[in-house]
């Protein structure tokens, strides 16, 4: 289990690989979307659903307002 899939992250380690608090990675959690399992009275999060929570979030700036690519 300790391939990047298999990985558990607490909250505090996701915060300092995205250099953010814990309140804010809270709040991706409950209001945006970022997965996570409860173990006993705790929150875990994937390492993989945090990889795929960062591909469906990220931005290109080689994009229009309306997500559509630039020639």
């Amino acid at each position: 289990m300790n391939t990047p899939s298999g990985k558990f992250l607490t909250i505090q380690e996701v915060g300092e690989r995205l250099n953010l608090c814990r309140t804010t990675i809270w709040r991706l959690m409950n209001q945006h979307g970022l997965r996570f399992v409860r173990i006993g009275g705790t929150r875990r999060i994937r390492e993989q659903d945090l990889e795929m929570w960062l591909e469906r979030h990220s931005v290109s700036l080689n994009t229009d307002k309306d997500g559509n690519t630039e020639d």
